[in-house]
């Protein structure tokens, strides 16, 4: 359960950190309107919602479930009628809540909350407000309220949590006795984002380094995400999360590190976009150093004698250094993918991705060549789309344009490979640029392959637009997308609202980010 929140909160945050994200409660009136609610919020929120019900009522929540099955099997039903069942299993046991109350501000309420905490002795303020990125220097409100089910712990008692209804804006909850410092929503079973006062990310961070195992593995990774969503609203400085992030050279657990990766990633993507190349490589450094011991352990090993959690760090582990150029790692990518076209050698099937993008990016043309013959051949869907997400990585331009011109022929590349393909082309600029452009240029052609209201467009539109950091250039796609008769589509406003969030980011937060990289950069030199 520490990568649920991985799996579920993450994406769905994502998406409900919005202006134009929906409840999971919504009522719809064409077939447009349907397939946009096929997202995030419909599938990750809704689970997100049902863990944190689950983990406050405990086995009666499934005493409830267990009721609602059997009263309405082989019949219609409303998704009241569920939390109805399992209100009424939980009377005995938590009187002092109204559940169908506290679940109506969760399905009826767009976004999710940001919990700010302030703690003075035994004194512990609490306050929500609603969570979106800022786009511009307005300050952003919201006047929702959640019954937030609050769970925390302290140094004190650091693994057995505490439980209280947090149902107003403002509370103030008294603990037994002084502590140094609280982290809330212990196991990151609760859907919503912590924000400490100065003092106690200080604290917390301290612990953190001292002792990471004074926390679950949850709370580390709870840790990471909070800071890192903290710092990209202007609640804490970056100084801090690179500080918490110490302790990542000695975690040997997956969530925690693909926490920590996701938010690296997101700070490596605005500098690429931004054509930082000094920055970009600084961070790169860091993130090596962030990560070497674990690669020097892990990775291209044997598996046989790996646990799962020790199968899963070794993909993210390998692949996170072959993307930030780590010679290793790439040349050992390189050696096997000669092995897999000259001898046939099989590649491990969690590391293809790595390897055929290696070969993409770093390989001969020859080996490119050989990747696209294989993909024409092949009869196994698995490896064409694996093929073909390597192959759209690289930075030729000739091949870009081949590919572009193969996905319109409809003949090699099918209309549903078109989401992988423009996945790989924007994972770098030269890919990136063109593949908007092409988008643009050829929009009737490629709207009559993929409905415009599918989940293959909304995500090809979403990759396109997450290549911009400039404000111009967020209102010349917006006039794009209206002129296509889609702007008003609430996919395209979000996707349009995050380029904006980008371009604010990059204007009032990069700038300290670059300057504790160029300060690391200067103190790692001999």
């Amino acid at each position: 359960m520490s990568e649920f929140p991985l799996r579920h909160a993450m994406r769905a945050f994502s998406t409900d950190s919005s202006n134009f994200t929906h409840p999971i409660t919504v009522n719809v009136t064409n077939s447009k309107e349907i397939n946009e609610i096929f997202d995030n919020i419909s599938y990750s929120k809704g689970a997100c919602i049902i863990y944190m019900l689950a983990d406050l009522l405990g086995k009666v929540f499934f005493q409830g479930v267990n009721t609602y099955l059997n009263t309405y099997k082989f019949d219609n039903a409303e998704n009241s009628y569920l939390i109805q069942k399992v209100s009424i299993a939980a009377r005995k046991s938590h009187p002092d809540i109204d559940i169908q109350a506290m679940m109506k501000t969760w399905t009826t309420l767009p976004g999710f909350p940001l919990v700010d905490v302030n703690l003075n002795g035994n004194k512990l303020s609490v306050s929500q407000s609603r969570f979106l990125y800022p786009t511009s220097d307005a300050q952003v409100s919201s006047s929702s309220v959640w019954h937030i089910p609050l769970s925390y712990v302290t140094d004190v008692d650091p693994m057995h949590p505490t439980k209280v209804l947090l149902d107003a804006e403002h509370a103030v909850f008294t603990l037994p006795q002084s502590v140094q410092w609280v982290k809330l929503n212990h196991n990151q079973t609760g859907y919503y984002q912590v924000n400490y006062d100065a003092a106690m990310w200080s604290q917390l961070i301290n612990a953190l380094n001292a002792n990471p195992n004074a926390f679950s593995v949850s709370d580390r990774s709870g840790l990471i995400s909070d800071a890192f969503e903290a710092a990209r609203v202007g609640k804490l400085n970056y100084n801090e999360v690179f500080r918490l992030l110490g302790f990542i050279s000695q975690e040997k657990m997956y969530a925690p590190i693909v926490t920590a990766v996701s938010g690296l990633r997101y700070i490596s993507h605005i500098l690429k976009v931004q054509l930082d190349e000094e920055a970009h490589n600084q961070l790169s450094s860091f993130t090596k150093t962030l990560f070497e011991n674990l690669y020097d352990e892990l990775s291209w090993k044997n598996r046989s004698s790996f646990n799962r959690n020790q199968m899963k760090l070794q993909t993210t582990i390998t692949s996170v250094m072959c993307s930030v150029k780590h010679k290793p790692c790439i040349d050992e990518a390189l050696l096997r993918f000669k092995q897999w076209k000259e001898e046939e050698k099989a590649i491990p099937p969690d590391d293809v991705p790595i390897v055929f993008e290696a070969a993409s990016l770093h390989g001969t043309l020859e080996d490119w060549q050989h990747l696209w013959e294989t993909f024409i051949n092949s009869t196994d869907p698995n490896l064409k789309q694996k093929i073909l997400l390597g192959m759209a990585q690289t930075t030729r331009l000739d091949k870009i344009l081949f590919l572009q011109s193969e996905f319109l022929k409809g003949e090699t590349i099918r209309s549903q490979d078109a989401q992988t393909l423009v996945s790989g082309l924007t994972t770098n600029l030269v890919g990136g640029t063109i593949t908007w452009r092409f988008v643009k240029q050829h929009w009737e052609q490629i709207v009559e392959k993929i409905s415009i209201s599918g989940f293959a467009m909304r995500s090809i539109i979403k990759l396109c637009l997450d290549l911009i950091t400039d404000h111009g250039e967020v209102e010349a796609a917006r006039s794009f997308f209206i002129s296509k008769g889609i702007g008003e589509m609430k996919s395209v406003l979000r996707n349009l609202e995050n380029s904006a969030v980008n371009a604010y980011w990059a204007k009032t937060r990069l700038p300290e980010v670059k300057l504790w990289l160029k300060d690391q950069s200067r103190s790692r030199r001999p």
